[in-house]
């Protein structure tokens, strides 16, 4: 899967400008230097940037949870189908034994006949929902690395401003520290405080695609 990186504004910029920006503002205008209490690079471009980051991620996850939103439905509905199921599936596991006639044999041909249904459904939900887990997974995967690598890109770019308004080698520590933004749990998280987070479902589905494989 690509690394490609969240839109950012002022990121795509070459890094040669970047450096010659860190220039104007270290040597020139004197508005970039090292913090003395977090002892990394710091000025307004640096500040802007970061939030810029910040801002891109939040809105990369609201854009992955309006791009689940289907997912999310089918993978509900058909873990409402395989609960439906198991009642048939049990009830087809005490079927009357064969050579039984009259009303006992109808009793166990319907039987035969809600298991073979439940299972054909049981078997269809499952690979509903084992399709909708990939899809959720790959997305939040790809949520992940590019923020992950927009960080990277970031922080390349902050090496090259600081070594032009720094006029020396650049060490890591010299750097801003950009957390690391867990997409995931952002996607997965409730928007606001009146709708809910997904957490919930997407146990049970990892639960449930985990329980299929151990059967």
């Amino acid at each position: 899967m690509n690394r490609t990186t969240l839109p950012v504004k002022g990121m795509s910029a070459p890094t040669f400008w970047i450096w010659l920006l860190g220039v104007i503002h270290g040597r020139l205008l004197h508005s970039a230097g090292i913090d003395p209490d977090s002892e990394t690079i710091t000025s307004g471009y640096v500040v802007k940037m970061i939030k810029r980051f910040f801002s891109a991620c939040a809105v990369r996850a609201d854009s992955g949870r309006e791009k689940l939103k289907k997912a999310w439905e089918e993978a509900e509905y058909a873990l409402t189908v395989l609960e439906a199921c198991e009642p048939a599936l049990a009830a087809g596991q005490r079927m009357l034994p064969e050579g039984e006639i009259g009303a006992q044999a109808r009793e166990r041909e319907k039987a035969a006949r809600n298991l073979a249904e439940a299972r054909a459904k049981r078997e269809h939900a499952m690979q509903q929902l084992t399709a909708n887990k990939s899809m959720i997974q790959d997305e939040l995967l790809h949520a992940q690395n590019q923020a992950d690598a927009t960080a990277e890109r970031l922080l390349s770019l902050f090496s090259a401003y600081a070594n032009g308004a720094l006029r020396k080698p650049v060490r890591q520590r010299d750097l801003p520290e950009l957390p690391r933004q867990d997409m995931a749990a952002r996607i997965l998280a409730a928007p606001n405080a009146v709708e809910s987070g997904m957490e919930d479902a997407w146990r049970r589905i990892l639960d449930r695609t985990k329980e299929e494989v151990s059967r």
